[in-house]
């Protein structure tokens, strides 16, 4: 096994602070739960790796570890995967905790359960450690998947905010990253041990700075300020959100996001996000898409677009699939474009 030589002194304080990131960031994202029920996962995969990390130092700075310390730091690492995926699942598909969900912790529970009893030579170097990667390679692998059937989706591409994007990027690659040093210092023998920790701990400090800019990513932070809105600000974002909405038609461009159409307006993002659920009781991707089905509604009707085909009224409207467009727009009307447009075509006197 090969071992990253670094000047102790300096990797103990790197892991020390990473350590303080990581429950920092794990608390934050607990307390993100009241207002996004997904940061409670959040919580789970940075409290899990910190006390991976910790587990890694420790293995090699301590001679007689206790086994229990051990098997904690593996049962931290069995825990990480699932409750990254499920993470990520929530939050691109809007999904909320079921209790389904507790299958992908079996293993983790089985790991708890017997905290006290496996050992190194008769469970995780036989086959136990081995497994433990490989179920880790198959979560991030699924992450990744789940990350880019959302990407191939205009409804969720077209109307997130670029920041949010690049913050699911972050904590994929920092879970790439992760897996992929541990995979490849005991399956492979090609990287330092704690080359895992080294990255994750940069990846912790990347994390805690991206949250500090952008605190909207966990709905906390400047995201709390929000119900400090008083009702005549609220009356006059609204309206000014409706007029430029029916004027500026900003719901036209495909690459509209809340990032984009707040800067438009010269609103915070975390202000506008909290006026569209507050006073419309929809996300931002319902509410765009509400006045794009209504312009494509007109343009089905309307005789100087008959010749235009559904898919060229789709990009007309902003849609940058027909995919997308056929989904949202029968969700909206219980049908779909063609049905539409021949009904209208059948009233016609």
């Amino acid at each position: 096994m090969h071992v990253l030589k670094i000047n102790k002194e300096i990797e103990l304080l790197i892991a020390v602070v990473a350590a303080v990131q990581g429950f920092y960031l794990s608390i934050i994202s607990y307390i993100s739960r009241k207002k996004n029920p997904s940061g409670l996962l959040l919580s789970i995969v940075f409290f899990s790796v910190t006390l991976r990390i910790a587990k890694s130092l420790l293995w090699v700075y301590v001679d007689a570890l206790e086994l229990w310390i051990l098997n904690l730091g593996f049962l931290a690492h069995s825990v990480y995967g699932p409750s990254l995926f499920l993470y990520i699942y929530c939050e691109l598909f809007r999904k909320k905790w079921k209790r389904v969900f507790l299958f992908h912790f079996v293993p983790s529970l089985f790991l708890l359960l017997t905290v006290s009893n496996l050992t190194l030579d008769g469970f995780w170097y036989t086959f136990g450690y081995s497994a433990l990667l490989v179920h880790q390679a198959v979560y991030i692998l699924g992450t990744w998947v789940l990350f880019f059937m959302a990407l191939r989706s205009g409804d969720w591409s077209q109307t997130i905010e670029k920041e949010r994007k690049y913050w699911y990027l972050l904590l994929l690659v920092g879970g790439f990253l992760l897996q992929f040093a541990y995979f490849s210092n005991y399956m492979l023998g090609l990287t330092p041990y704690l080359l895992g920790p080294m990255i994750y701990a940069l990846f912790l400090f990347a994390s805690s700075i991206f949250v500090f800019k952008y605190p909207q990513v966990l709905n906390v932070g400047k995201g709390n300020q929000t119900i400090q809105m008083t009702p005549e600000e609220t009356e006059q974002l609204t309206a000014g959100l409706l007029e430029y909405m029916t004027k500026g038609q900003p719901f036209l461009n495909p690459d509209c996001t809340l990032g984009s159409l707040s800067k438009q307006m010269n609103i915070q993002p975390y202000k506008l996000s909290y006026l569209i659920n507050k006073e419309f009781g929809q996300n931002f991707s319902s509410f765009l898409n509400a006045y794009r089905i209504e312009k494509a509604k007109e343009m089905l009707v309307d005789a100087n677009y008959e010749s235009l085909k559904i898919a060229a009224i789709a990009y007309e409207c902003g849609f940058n699939s027909l995919s997308s467009f056929n989904q949202a727009f029968k969700k909206a009307t219980a049908q779909t474009p063609s049905e539409f447009r021949n009904a209208s075509e059948g009233t016609d006197l």
